[in-house]
């Protein structure tokens, strides 16, 4: 026995929960070893995000994200400022809460390619793909920097977790009603985690409908019902705090208007740095963000904030109307970015994940076919996930939340036609 079929059996014999801490750990070693030379700032860079969780951690309010006092805020989704107010009471906002931080980012990137085997032995694919892809997610984070500060990595942990949770149900002969509500509960919490999962959830109830009035499975009805009750009982309680502390309501987050209005409009760009750094520091973005700009914030309070990104949507869609070329033009540009992100500074990764992409495209039509249920949860992510990223400013971060899915097609791609040659 060579040393490669060894090694497969080796695998073989471990269980999902030796896999998950050992793949676990290799990932959060690696990402804090390389952490020492990226020389991270001295003190917190404070975003809209970080504002609020100053806000949480100070007065206990969800509060005053932009550059004035602007009181109840809902631009963030909840989950992320919560957590991030935990490590500002815990280590302050210098030096060590940048190390704190970065540290939690780290344990939920690594625990989505961590629970790659898991979600091999639960969708009955083969373990090497899951093994194969946590290895590849651990040893190799091109995307650090994105982890070590930002949101993205909760938002591809959340993603994990529901199709993990999602394939395991889907894949149950008869699911109870009891497990459908307790599985929409926990998409609910996905969504106060990442909004963009509500039209994931929308499509993948869609595909679940179709597949099974293609099974001739008629009470499949109750379980949507189900599904959608947990959901929505989920988010009440944050849907219901927006409507009296902002007067309306919205799912989850209030800034839409805000962002369409920033990302199309005559001095526009496609990609999101480009908008803050061409013409720095006279750049449209400069000039009305309520994060920037004090006279946009100040309109914030008098106005308040529903009305104010009611507004700017209006506003937008009025030069839509007027602008068509231009706004289609925008709009393809940033759905090509978001498929292939454009690395300047780094144009290596160009050309390694622009292969990597079409190789998971060909990985997803392979994973349709031998296991639907992973299968179409995998396409209504990459349909649902991407749109709100279509209409407004794109950025390399945007992708991370389903960057894990492009690994495990990937290899499950090459794994196909691997056994395709052999058999030749």
């Amino acid at each position: 026995m060579n040393p490669v079929e060894a090694f497969a059996d080796r695998l073989q014999s471990l269980s999902s929960a030796r896999l998950f801490w050992a793949i676990f750990a290799l990932a959060i070693a690696v990402r804090v070893s390389l952490l020492v030379l990226f020389h991270p700032p001295a003190e917190v860079q404070f975003a809209e995000m970080d504002k609020i969780a100053r806000s949480l951690a100070t007065h206990g309010t969800f509060a005053d994200a932009y550059l004035v006092p602007t009181g109840p805020t809902a631009h963030h989704a909840p989950a992320y400022p919560f957590l991030l107010s935990l490590v500002f009471r815990v280590f302050g906002y210098g030096s060590a809460a940048v190390l704190a931080t970065a540290v939690m980012n780290f344990a939920l990137a690594s625990l989505q390619y961590a629970l790659m085997p898991v979600l091999a032995d639960w969708a009955d694919i083969p373990r090497s793909v899951g093994v194969t892809t946590g290895l590849i997610g651990a040893l190799l984070p091109y995307r650090l920097l994105k982890e070590i500060r930002w949101d993205a990595t909760l938002a591809g942990a959340s993603s994990v977790v529901l199709v993990l949770l999602t394939t395991r149900w889907w894949r149950t002969r008869e699911p109870s009603l009891l497990a459908s509500l307790l599985l929409g509960l926990a998409w609910g919490i996905g969504m106060m985690c990442s909004a963009n999962l509500l039209p994931v959830f929308l499509v993948f109830v869609l595909l679940f409908a179709v597949a099974a009035h293609r099974l001739k499975r008629p009470q499949s009805w109750r379980l949507i019902v189900a599904l959608s009750a947990g959901m929505l009982l989920a988010i009440a309680p944050w849907t219901i705090r927006n409507y009296r502390e902002l007067h309306a309501v919205m799912f989850m987050r209030s800034n839409f208007g805000l962002e369409f209005s920033l990302s199309n409009n005559p001095g526009t760009h496609a990609l999101g740095v480009d908008n803050d750094t061409i013409g720095f520091t006279n750049t449209y973005f400069q000039r009305h963000h309520p994060g920037l700009n004090r006279g946009e914030a100040e309109e914030i309070l008098r106005v308040g904030e529903a009305s104010y990104n009611r507004a700017l949507l209006h506003r937008t869609i009025d030069w839509i109307r007027a602008n068509p070329g231009q706004f289609m033009a925008l709009t393809l540009s940033r759905i090509a970015y978001f498929w292939f992100p454009p690395y300047r500074t780094q144009p290596w990764k160009n050309f390694l994940l622009t292969p990597w992409t079409i190789l998971a495209a060909c990985g997803l039509w392979v994973m349709i076919r031998r296991q639907r249920e992973l299968g179409l949860l995998i396409l209504a992510l990459w349909i649902a996930f991407p749109m709100v990223h279509y209409v407004i400013q794109t950025d390399t971060r945007y992708r991370y939340p389903i960057d894990w899915t492009f690994a495990l097609l990937a290899v499950l791609a090459v794994q196909a036609f691997r056994h395709r040659g052999a058999s030749r």
